[in-house]
């Protein structure tokens, strides 16, 4: 199958590095978006969709990501299919969704769910519109896109659709799909104007390097969106960003934490400190995965203590999917990596709907479920 690589890529915005730490401690505030309009300050033309070299290598690492976990590499087939419960739940989710009782501290709460869900509905009502388009009607995709896109954005995206990419589309009949599978609350701004919305998708291509194949790639968008009046609109669109958090109790911060631990735990597996790890793991979940962990257990230390590698994890983004108390719905977007004979690689680029319930006052994790939209 021929490779598009050589060719202006389709519209895909520009990843930046994420935190180490995605998730802040429950005692550390999370940063919160300015009050400014976002429209004018970190919106820069090169974040927003549009081709060109820094995309092209972009989308290639991503693809060859997703190609290594196509391939069944071994280390996926640990971590991911032996220990996560994978129920795969696809769809668009809803916002943040808990009006419990803020003066109740310890539970998780968002401060203002009706906000946080109205972004996320706008979001989730904009982002195709801007992800995806037809070679036959780029007039059209256009038209869509100026009408729920602001500031700086706008005007990249406008760039976008009227120059070499849609030449591109054009001459090699290119038809981009984004099929919506998640989305959170991030981060939202004290005076209500704008927030960062956490997308989970899959997008395709298809086109004559395609054979009429579609090309499927799983993506992590964070959206910024605007308020004006009663619009929501596209401020920005970052691949592979974090989201964070927004404002809540101390308890949805505590459970925020013990998810993305939780979830680093499950991905970190040293052959010659196997038990230590998986006791880690182990005491961070409640039912029904620790009973995964548990039955699982013995096949994958054989594996990995046979193999004599190791295997780590880190959290790349969060949002708040449901905060409803004693229980907190977050997604998750995590890199697994393989370290042997002293070189490291990735293996796994995943996506997570991680459950975490307090129990005996304590935040532990109930599920961990593969977000891919199969």
């Amino acid at each position: 199958m021929a490779d598009i690589d050589d060719e202006p890529a389709p519209p895909a915005p520009r990843p930046r590095p994420a935190p180490r730490h995605a998730v802040p401690t429950a005692d550390e505030p999370a940063e919160e978006l300015p009050t400014e309009d976002v429209a004018t300050e970190d919106v820069a033309t090169e974040d927003v969709v549009s081709p060109g070299p820094a995309h092209a290598r972009a989308r290639r690492g991503g693809r060859r990501r997703w190609h290594l976990a196509a391939a069944g590499v071994v280390v996926v087939a640990v971590v991911i299919a032996v220990f996560l419960i994978v129920r795969d739940r696809s769809g668009g989710s809803g916002g943040a969704g808990s009006s419990s009782s803020a003066a109740d501290q310890s539970a998780a709460t968002v401060t203002d769910s009706a906000a946080a869900d109205a972004f996320v509905a706008g979001a989730t009502s904009d982002v195709v519109a801007v992800t995806a388009y037809d070679y036959r009607s780029l007039d059209t995709t256009l038209s869509n896109g100026q009408n729920v896109t602001t500031g700086a954005y706008r005007t990249s995206f406008r760039t976008a659709l009227t120059g070499s990419l849609a030449a591109t589309a054009r001459r090699l009949h290119r038809v981009q799909t984004f099929n919506l599978l998640a989305a959170g609350i991030g981060e939202m701004a004290k005076d209500g104007k704008s927030a960062k919305v956490l997308i989970f998708g899959s997008q395709s291509v298809t086109d004559d390097s395609t054979k009429g194949r579609a090309r499927a790639t799983l993506v992590t968008l964070t959206a910024t969106m605007q308020r004006e009046g009663n619009r929501y609109l596209v401020a920005g669109l970052d691949a592979d960003r974090n989201a964070g958090l927004p404002a809540g109790t101390s308890g949805l911060r505590a459970a925020a934490e013990a998810g993305r631990s939780e979830v680093t735990a499950v991905l970190t597996l040293r052959h010659d400190h196997y038990d230590a790890d998986y006791n880690t793991a182990l005491a961070g979940a409640v039912d029904p995965l620790r009973s995964s962990l548990a039955k699982q257990s013995a096949t994958a230390r054989q594996r990995i203590t046979a193999g004599g590698y190791d295997l780590s994890g880190s959290v790349t983004a969060v949002a708040v999917e449901r905060a409803l108390g004693d229980t907190l719905v977050m997604l998750v977007a995590a890199t697994g990596n393989r370290t042997a004979d002293g070189k490291t690689s990735v293996v796994s680029d995943g996506r997570y709907r991680v459950t975490v319930v307090r129990v005996s006052g304590q935040w532990v994790t109930s599920s961990i479920d593969a977000v891919n939209g199969t």
